[in-house]
């Protein structure tokens, strides 16, 4: 649900408001906006027939990851060791691995405002990519 960052409060109107929505900022352009989604509710269906060989722990992990992330189900993450690879590599992963809170802290670790989704992109890299480093051991934090 789109907030105001600084507040919380909601950015848009729902049903049953009567009053108008006020949010601060500079006009039409999202430039200095300060606008933040924000899950208040998610509700996820598991089938469980899939799931009897994995333990409660790693699919927690999974579905919390793919729920805070929304991950794309066909992206390839065949190279990282993550939890994503639970289904299709079982028994690599024994829960969230340090690339798996790489990239979320590198996704939730920028200002909570709508930004440049470039420059969200290249700071999340980064992030990952630092995160690679150190799990090799070629890089300090």
């Amino acid at each position: 649900m789109p907030v105001v960052g600084a507040t919380g409060q909601r950015a848009i109107r729902m049903p049953g408001d009567v009053d108008p929505i006020f949010v601060p900022g500079e006009g039409l352009v999202n430039k200095g906006r300060p606008i933040a989604d924000h899950m208040n509710k998610v509700i996820i269906i598991v089938d469980l027939a899939k799931t009897e060989d994995f333990l409660l722990s790693e699919l927690s992990d999974y579905l919390a990851l793919v729920a805070l992330a929304q991950i794309d189900a066909a992206g390839d993450t065949s190279r990282h060791e993550t939890v994503l690879n639970l289904f299709s590599r079982p028994g690599s992963v024994h829960g969230l691995s340090d690339w798996d809170r790489a990239y979320l802290a590198s996704l939730y670790g920028a200002y909570s405002e709508r930004i440049n989704s470039h420059d969200h992109a290249s700071s999340m890299t980064r992030e990952i990519r630092r995160a690679d480093q150190k799990a090799e051991g070629g890089v300090k934090n």
